[in-house]
């Protein structure tokens, strides 16, 4: 009895390994970023509340945060490497992309937090681009 119980055991242990192997080399496939590094424009001269990304070069140390006051409105434009669909989760429904042409949305910060932009590729990809932070009011 007790040797069926080792191998049962064994059993469930090599699965549970193969589940979670599976399970980093597709998280691993998810998080690599498109194209070279580092190019992304925030806050042109002049202009509050109101940020640029260019996707086709996303930064080697993670995607810029850009930072708004609940109750303000915010201004985007985003050009991606590809056609897809861009979301900032929380705040908007996904809106259509076209490779290497910008795309131009408001949002109203309402909720205050820490929103992931993200692009969803027709590949299947989910590329984070940026974060927009809601500072709270006070």
């Amino acid at each position: 009895m007790t040797d069926k119980r080792t191998l049962i055991a064994a059993a469930a242990t090599v699965a549970v390994l193969a589940v979670a192997y599976g399970a980093a080399r597709r998280l691993g496939q998810q998080l690599e970023a498109p194209g070279p590094a580092a190019s992304v424009a925030a806050r042109p001269a002049g202009a509050a509340n109101e940020f640029s990304v260019d996707a086709t070069r996303l930064p080697a140390g993670g995607p810029p945060t850009f930072t708004v006051q609940q109750g303000e409105s915010a201004s985007f434009t985003v050009v991606a490497p590809r056609s897809g669909k861009l979301a900032v989760h929380g705040y908007t429904e996904d809106m259509a992309l076209t490779e290497n042409q910008p795309l131009r949305f408001t949002l109203k910060a309402e909720l205050s937090g820490r929103f992931p932009m993200h692009i969803h590729g027709a590949d299947g990809s989910h590329t984070e681009v940026a974060t927009v932070e809601v500072i709270p009011r006070r």
